[in-house]
């Protein structure tokens, strides 16, 4: 099990958090998802970007996310996760394919 889920659960039932937003941020702040909240696109970006995390389009990330084009981080991030899982011959998790295809669809066109 995933630490994003161990963490959300953990959220909810050992701290009590009832905000739904709180635990799906947690919750898939590793693989994104459709329609995410605010919150979640904020966390999800966040962990992303945060200082130690060193590859090739890490700055076009944080000047996307600093320069408060959210949803155009978002989406460079999950090409840029699509593309490093291919070329490693990875399975690809299926939300971060339907929350690229979300943003493409209803978001960026």
């Amino acid at each position: 099990m995933s630490h994003s889920v161990i963490g959300a659960y953990i959220c909810e039932y050992e701290f009590e958090v009832e905000d739904e937003d709180i635990i799906n941020a947690i919750k898939y702040h590793t693989t994104g998802r459709e329609d995410m909240s605010l919150l979640e696109k904020i966390i999800y970006i966040a962990d992303l970007i945060e200082e130690g995390r060193k590859f090739p389009v890490v700055d076009t990330l944080r000047e996307l996310a600093y320069g408060g084009k959210l949803d155009e981080a978002l989406l460079t991030s999950f090409n840029n996760t699509l593309m490093f899982v291919i070329n490693k011959k990875e399975e690809i998790h299926p939300r971060t394919v339907m929350a690229r295809n979300y943003l493409i669809k209803e978001k960026l066109l």
